[in-house]
C-alpha cells in the first residue's frame, strides 16, 4: 500500500513490495522457535544486521528514485558493471568514505557525536569539522531534485 501511495507506477510498488516482503519475512522469522535474536550491540552479530539493513534499504531506494523500471534496472547493472572511467576513478574515494563511516560508527556506537567531539582537542575537532563539511560539499551534487511531493 506504501508503494501505490507515492504513485502509481511500477518502481514505487516494487519499492513497497521490497518493504513489505522483508517485514514478512522478518515477522515470520521472529514467529519461530528461536527466531528472537537481539545480538549484543557492537558484536559481529549486529554489525551483519545493521548492514543487511543498510543494503536492503540502499537498493529499494533505487526503484523509489528511478523514472522508470528501465532506469532502475540499468542503475543495478552499473552497480557491477561500472560505465566507463568516471565510475572507476570515484569507486576509491567512496569507499574511502564508506570505511570512514563504518569505522566512526564503530567507535562512536550509543554516543553522542557532539558530546565525543567536545571531548577532543581544538585542532582535532576543526578538523573533523572541515572534513566534514568538505565531504557534505563534495557529496552534495549539483543536480536540483526537487522534493518528491512536490512532483504530483
Amino acid at each position: 500500500m506504501s508503494g501505490l501511495w507515492h504513485g502509481a507506477n511500477w518502481t514505487f510498488l516494487i519499492w513497497g513490495g521490497v518493504f513489505g516482503a522483508v517485514y514478512l519475512l522478518e515477522k515470520g522469522a521472529g514467529a519461530l522457535p528461536g527466531g528472537k535474536w537481539t545480538p549484543r550491540p557492537g558484536s559481529p552479530g549486529h554489525v551483519l544486521l545493521a548492514g543487511k539493513t543498510f543494503l536492503i534499504v540502499t537498493l529499494a531506494w533505487v526503484f523509489f528514485r528511478s523514472a522508470g523500471l528501465p532506469q532502475a534496472l540499468d542503475m543495478f547493472r552499473l552497480l557491477v558493471r561500472p560505465a566507463g572511467e568516471t565510475a572507476l576513478a570515484i569507486a576509491p574515494a567512496t569507499w574511502t568514505f564508506l570505511g570512514l563511516f563504518l569505522a566512526s560508527d564503530l567507535i562512536l556506537f550509543d554516543k553522542r557525536f557532539d558530546t565525543w567531539l567536545d571531548k577532543r582537542a581544538l585542532p582535532l575537532r576543526w578538523g573533523i569539522y572541515a572534513i566534514l563539511i568538505f565531504a557534505i560539499i563534495a557529496f552534495a551534487g549539483v543536480e536540483n531534485f526537487p522534493f518528491i511531493y512536490f512532483q504530483f
